[in-house]
């Protein structure tokens, strides 16, 4: 028989074909499923990327307006994040594929008490988290939380990814700034002396919920708002006559609601509304320590800020006058001491005074104080020192090198002065007391290295005493 000729019945042929139908239905199920996949894939990639783009635009937006109702429409306004549907909400297409975006953002306090305290939390929008309460923190929003929900509808579905991000507190950098302070009487400098107050006119950057001004850096209080907005403000500087004449700093700052504030600005005033005033306490005599025609002159610094310096001066005519000879003239910021030498004429008749110099009022130049009355000047006569300090003894510490003594028998010691390693000239003094009832003095720069030292007594009229002990103490 030839059997290999024979074909396939149809029964056969049947269940082949039913076979390869399976199959090749298997295999379009399994593609089909993973098309649905990858599109479920690429779907969510789109929404989780369009939420981080939202989440970096938030961080563009001024960190005022990152609020629950600003932020939506801030973002929104950002490049690529316009709303593109006339659906309800906000709707961005990415793919072919309508993302609707809704945003949310609260505050959040820290609540580390050892670096900013508790805050009050009832100026802004806090996270149910943020719990911490209190009044020791003057900027409880230390940041805030921003997420961005995106949805999408995948066949009858609706899919959703979620983003969220923190934004710092930038702190004062969009705070209320102080952007111009004005003056009334204008000007940096007042002459006028009936001039009792000063009236000041501010302006802010944005609305200030506080107005602070402050007088060479004291607070002096509050101003008051000049508008509805809270951008304009307004307060005034008493000045009677208890205040003196030099330079001032009137400086302002504005905070928020939340106690921030931005940029301040400050205003320098000078007044100078009267002549200086004569300095006071003003003694002086020979000190024949140094010489018969050897003097020194003290006097007390004057109040007003403005004051240039001092000028000694003595009496050449019959009065104080304005041909009257300078024998010293100190800077303000040396000293209110002089040491000179004056004329060798008859003992008795030689007169000095003390005059303060400031700018002149209106004109340039300086102005002096007003010439004291004849009885009001300094005579410098004969000197009759006063004896050396007694039983001076010495200890040094790592405290410093501590001098004391007895006073001497006169009545009329003014203080005592103290020279060390040298007591050649009066240059070499180092200190003095601070008045003549002291007893003992230390100086704290040798408390490592041994020194010598001497100490003299000054009486009222500045003649100084000899050197006590007379070879110097050396602790």
């Amino acid at each position: 028989m030839r059997r290999g000729e024979q074909g396939f019945t149809l029964v056969e042929v049947m269940v082949a074909a039913t076979l390869l139908v399976v199959g090749v239905l298997g295999v379009l199920s399994m593609v089909d499923g993973a098309n649905k996949a990858s599109a479920r894939t690429k779907a969510r990639e789109g929404a989780t990327n369009l939420a981080r783009e939202a989440i970096e635009a938030a961080r563009a937006v001024p960190y005022p307006d990152v609020t629950p109702s600003r932020l939506e429409s801030e973002i929104a306004a950002q490049p690529g994040l316009a709303d593109s549907s006339s659906d309800a909400g906000w709707n961005v297409t990415r793919r072919g594929i309508t993302y609707t975006l809704v945003p949310t953002v609260c505050s959040v306090d820290d609540g580390t008490v050892a670096t900013d305290g508790y805050g009050n939390h009832s100026g802004g929008s806090f996270c149910a988290d943020s719990t911490t309460q209190g009044t020791a923190d003057s900027n409880p929003e230390d940041y805030k939380r921003v997420a961005i929900n995106v949805t999408w509808q995948d066949r009858n579905e609706t899919r959703t990814a979620r983003q969220q991000g923190v934004i710092n507190n930038p702190g004062s950098a969009f705070a209320p700034a102080v952007k111009t302070l004005t003056s009334t009487p204008a000007g940096a400098t007042i002459t006028n002396p009936s001039v009792a107050s000063i009236a000041f006119a501010a302006t802010t950057s944005s609305r200030a919920e506080d107005f602070q001004w402050a007088l060479d850096g004291v607070t002096q209080g509050s101003a008051a708002p000049t508008n509805t907005g809270r951008t304009a403000w307004s307060f005034t500087w008493q000045t009677p006559s208890t205040v003196v004449d030099g330079t001032y700093e009137i400086a302002a700052e504005a905070y928020d609601q939340f106690g921030q504030s931005g940029t301040s600005r400050t205003l320098t005033l000078q007044l100078n509304r009267f002549a200086p005033t004569t300095p006071t306490g003003f003694v002086g005599g020979r000190n024949p320590l140094w010489g018969s025609d050897f003097a020194e002159f003290e006097w007390n610094p004057n109040p007003e800020r403005d004051i240039l310096g001092y000028r000694v001066k003595r009496v050449v005519g019959l009065i104080p006058g304005a041909g009257d000879e300078i024998v010293c003239d100190k800077s303000v910021e040396e000293t209110t001491t002089c040491d000179t030498t004056v004329p060798g004429s008859v003992l008795g008749t030689e007169r000095y005074y003390v005059v303060a110099y400031a700018p002149a009022r209106g004109v340039p130049g300086v102005e002096e104080s007003a010439l004291p009355l004849l009885p009001l000047t300094t005579v410098v006569g004969a000197a009759t020192p006063p004896g050396p300090p007694e039983n001076v003894t010495g200890t040094r510490d790592v405290n410093g090198t501590t001098l004391n003594w007895t006073a001497p028998a006169d009545l009329d010691v003014r203080y005592y002065r103290i020279y060390r390693d040298d007591n050649t000239s009066f240059t070499k003094r180092v200190d003095r007391t601070g008045t003549g009832s002291d007893n003992a003095i230390t100086d704290p720069n040798a408390g490592t290295t041994s020194h010598t030292y001497w100490l003299t007594a000054v009486d009222n009229n500045l003649a100084e005493s000899d050197m006590a002990p007379p070879g110097g103490i050396t602790p």
